[in-house]
């Protein structure tokens, strides 16, 4: 199994809702213009009476954002790996609007990005190696603009907007919940408190001023340089897709009776952002192992935010002189509430009394390649 996209989201009609009681000649709610000008594209074709106000008892919810952040300058979705990007785009995708607060209209006015809008990350100063970003959209004048914002912690595991960079939900979008200072090719504008939509978070890696997203990395001994990095997370119009981190080695061995990263490296790991703590993730590891007494078992393993503890189902190899496939599973599991910077590590150990086990992480019968997968929506 190997990198790939599983599914892809389908253009979806925005939805409505219904405030006050317009009554019963109320029809159904039909987009009426596209001009991006107007308070809203979308409204209700009502027929009230008396005192009431159409605006206030026929006001749809606003669409959401209706593009996706992407490494990519021509495609929203791209489905090979992207190393060392210093631009990100925001792209159409089910269309080319992204509501964004206006406070003179008391309401989200819908602003279209065109082809396509971008924000350079190249300054080291900006975007420190090491780093989570919030991306917003924001009013520049009539035409949506992108912008950063940095977290305040960005360690895996546990990450924090903290104070500077908080966000709320206004009538179901996120916006930032207090002016915030926001980076744009180099400078610093102050976004208004709800004036910036957000539409999801980079991560900078190792190296300052740039990011990446891969889904099937080199396969190297002890695993892929740096492990696998899925550096972007999308808010809305989500896509399924998953990441294999192998491991090219032949055969290790260990006698550890205590958990320890897998062939003792931390490439054999995934990186994966949630930008709101909605991602759900589904992990596999594959591999081989056999021992050399017929009266014990060993185990491999997967820890979340850790190289130390396991979580999910446990691959246990019994007793068995020969190598046998086996698979530790972190399946189905819930996002983790904390959001941001997150990753897998693949585990090996709880060998007892010190005996020896061998791992063979390369090949499974049929020559599958073996590694850690993870499959996670962005």
């Amino acid at each position: 199994m190997s990198g790939s996209v599983f599914a892809s989201v389908q253009p979806v009609t925005p939805p409505y809702t219904v405030l006050g009681n317009p009554g019963p000649s109320q029809t159904d709610a039909q987009p009426v213009s596209s001009d991006p000008t107007l308070h809203n594209p979308y409204t209700f074709p009502c027929n009230l009476s008396g005192s009431q106000n159409q605006n206030q008892d026929c006001l749809p919810a606003p669409p959401v954002p209706q593009g996706r952040l992407s490494l990519s300058a021509t495609n929203a979705s791209p489905n090979s790996d992207i190393f060392a990007a210093n631009v990100i785009y925001y792209l159409p995708y089910v269309g080319t609007y992204v509501p964004v607060w206006s406070t003179a209209q008391s309401g989200y006015l819908p602003l279209s990005i065109g082809t396509g809008i971008s924000l350079n990350i190249s300054n080291s100063t900006n975007f420190p190696a090491n780093s989570l970003q919030d991306i917003y959209v924001f009013n520049n004048s009539g035409s949506p603009n992108i912008c950063a914002v940095q977290w305040g912690t960005s360690t895996a595991g546990a990450s924090s907007r903290g104070s500077n960079a908080a966000i709320s939900k206004l009538s179901g979008i996120w916006v930032n919940s207090q002016n915030i200072s926001c980076n744009v090719q180099g400078t610093t504008n102050t976004i208004t408190t709800q004036q910036g939509t957000l539409i999801g978070t980079i991560a900078i890696g190792p190296i300052a001023a740039q990011t990446a997203f891969q889904m099937n990395p080199t396969a190297a001994v002890g695993g892929p340089a740096n492990g696998c990095f899925m550096g972007l997370s999308n808010i809305y119009n989500t896509i399924r897709v998953s990441c294999i981190a192998p491991d090219s080695c032949t055969q290790f061995t260990t006698v550890q009776s205590a958990w320890e990263s897998y062939d003792l490296s931390s490439n054999n790991r995934v990186y994966w952002v949630d930008s709101v703590g909605s991602v759900n993730y589904d992990i596999k590891m594959h591999d081989m192992g056999s021992t050399n007494t017929a009266t014990y078992t060993v185990y491999s393993a997967i820890g979340i935010n850790s190289n130390t503890t396991a979580s999910g189902l446990i691959d246990a190899f019994q007793a068995a002189s020969t190598a046998t496939n086996g698979t530790a599973y972190a399946s189905g599991m819930a996002p983790l509430s904390s959001g941001g910077l997150n990753y897998a590590q693949a585990l090996d150990g709880q060998v007892p009394n010190n005996k020896l086990a061998t791992f063979n992480p390369r090949f499974a019968s049929g020559g599958q390649v073996e590694g850690l997968i993870v499959e996670i929506s962005y």
